[in-house]
């Protein structure tokens, strides 16, 4: 698998299923913007009280193959092996789909992650323990204080006027790599 960072805002995300995976799966993609609907017969209280502050969109009913359509990601999040299967094997060859109970069947995993700011660590441990994987990605996470976020901030500002500044290629790449240094150098002398 390729780790890589994928804006969903504003794109169609289906999320079948209506329990405690799927509410997971659904907090992380309303947080990034996306638009979500979910197919359940049934959902949790805790999707029911989104729901009803119109979050997202409930079809109240089993999935079918039109369901699938117009999604970007696909998330299969039901109880049921055969269901999750059965999603995977009818999406498009070009539609992301995760597996929640089968990380190798889908063509995506989402890992754990935390953001701040700038910042985004994230963790996988392509599939053999999630429950790790939020562990270690909230340890890496939580070694970073309120002073490197702004020194990162501060740092993307820097960036950009570099990046537009008459400096030669060269001279851009040494001075970013400089600061890069030098910020690196605060966050290991604070631990």
């Amino acid at each position: 698998m390729l780790p890589l960072m994928v804006d969903v805002k504003d794109r169609n995300v289906i999320i079948v299923g209506g329990g405690k995976i799927a509410y997971r799966k659904l907090k992380v993609f309303l947080r990034q913007g996306a638009k979500v609907k979910v197919i359940s017969p049934t959902l949790i209280d805790e999707m029911k009280g989104l729901y009803e502050k119109n979050q997202f969109e409930w079809a109240e009913k089993a999935v079918s193959r039109d369901d699938l359509h117009d999604a970007f990601i696909i998330v299969a999040a039901t109880d049921n092996k055969d269901v999750n299967s059965w999603i995977r094997s009818h999406a498009n060859h070009n539609q992301l789909v995760n597996v929640v109970d089968d990380a190798e069947l889908g063509n995506i995993q989402i890992p754990s992650f935390q953001q701040k700011g700038k910042l985004t660590v994230s963790v996988s441990t392509d599939g053999a323990s999630p429950i790790l994987a939020k562990e270690i990605c909230y340890h890496f996470f939580n070694q970073l204080d309120e002073s490197f976020l702004s020194e990162l901030e501060e740092l993307s500002k820097t960036r950009q006027e570099i990046k537009t500044s008459s400096l030669s290629l060269e001279e851009k790449k040494n001075v970013l790599k400089k600061l890069a240094q030098e910020a690196q150098k605060k966050i290991f002398l604070t631990q």
